[in-house]
């Protein structure tokens, strides 16, 4: 959740059952969606509405829908939670072939102590084991989470269950402020190197979870890493801002508290003149302007569309020659994302490329 003046939950809903919520993912009815489960904990009245419809009637959504713990949020908030419960959640969901859940992990910092980072590994393996064994039918759909700051931690937490079809990888794009950008880019490395050593990964599907935004995104693409998650469509919105496909987003609102220094020029004129998505399309540039400004519902679905304008542009360059010069180009004033992309080379050839759009409530 953003914190500022304007929540997120005044666009989405506070819940899921919200007829606002339902209403603004309708536009992206075809498309992958991951929820956390953190707000399913502790709520009889949210599970029993669970058990009689289904995540997929729950939230009136029909595509792909990948579920996660909700550990992280729990644990923030000091709320009590216990794998039983994950698991209870899970079931009540009634996953349909292609939903996930991600399994009860603990993420592993590299402040932590090496010791520390290892039994953090540790206990996630054990997690999942017991998950699994707790919910056998639900087993293949059940998401090992990938962690490790080292080739060393990256095999620990492999060797729990050797190749699968899909594995997650630790989210680590939030420490990108934290001056840890360097270990950040090994991390990446290293995993690309897990690949290589492990040849049957190559035949594994990766999901990066929080992959932060579009250039992030582009990046674990371009590595080969073909499925990410990204809250970053709602999450600038709530500062005022949309998204155009390969430029910096730029505010629009006329919100006090604004992030950048990126001026409104003719090119977003230009840019905007062509937006198609279910805000922007029959109306004049004035028109655009005036809702994208005053609405921050309008802001997060224009942002969304942007961002999956951005995985077409992926299919489209994934496997040519293409790809790598277009992202030096896009990346030549980033002096992180151009060491970064100079240091995560294509590993293998994506098979197809995956985009979903992060909600929480």
């Amino acid at each position: 959740m953003v914190e500022s003046n304007t929540r997120i939950s005044e666009v989405f809903g506070d819940n899921l059952t919200s007829n606002r919520f339902i209403k603004d993912i309708k536009p992206f009815e075809q498309e992958n969606f991951i929820f956390s489960s953190a707000d399913f904990y502790g709520s009889k009245y949210r599970k029993n509405k669970l058990l009689q419809k289904g995540i997929h009637n729950y939230v009136d959504h029909f595509g792909p829908i990948m579920l996660d713990s909700g550990g992280y949020q729990l644990i923030t908030k000091n709320r009590p939670f216990s794998l039983e419960e994950t698991i209870e959640i899970y079931r009540l969901a009634k996953f349909k072939k292609n939903d996930f859940g991600i399994a009860l992990d603990y993420c592993p910092i590299p402040t932590d102590s090496p010791t520390f980072r290892m039994q953090k590994i540790k206990n996630s393996n054990e997690n999942l084991l017991r998950m699994r064994d707790l919910a056998p039918e639900l087993a293949p759909q059940i998401i090992h989470v990938l962690h490790g700051w080292s080739l060393k931690e990256l095999r620990v937490s492999l060797n729990v269950v050797g190749t699968e079809r899909l594995l997650a990888f630790g989210s680590c794009f939030s420490l990108m402020l934290k001056g840890l950008r360097d270990k950040i880019i090994m991390k990446f490395v290293n995993l690309l190197r897990l690949i290589e050593e492990y040849p049957d990964l190559k035949e594994t599907r990766f999901h990066i979870l929080g992959a932060s935004g579009a250039n992030p995104s582009h990046i674990c693409w371009y590595a080969g890493l073909e499925q990410t998650d990204s809250a970053s469509w709602r999450r600038i919105a709530a500062y005022g801002k949309i998204a155009f496909v390969g430029v910096t987003e730029i505010s629009i609102s006329n919100r006090p508290v604004k992030f950048g220094n990126t001026k409104w020029t003719e090119k977003h004129d230009n840019l905007l003149k062509d937006c198609e998505c279910c805000v922007c399309d029959g109306l004049s540039l004035a028109e655009k302007k005036e809702q994208l400004s005053a609405s921050f519902q309008n802001r997060a679905i224009h942002n969304a569309h942007t961002y999956l304008q951005e995985r077409e542009l992926a299919r489209e360059l994934v496997g040519t020659n293409r790809y790598y010069p277009y992202l030096q180009k896009r990346f030549k004033r980033s002096y992180f994302n151009k060491k970064f992309l100079s240091k995560v080379r294509e590993s293998k050839s994506q098979p197809s490329i995956d985009a979903f759009l992060k909600k929480s409530y």
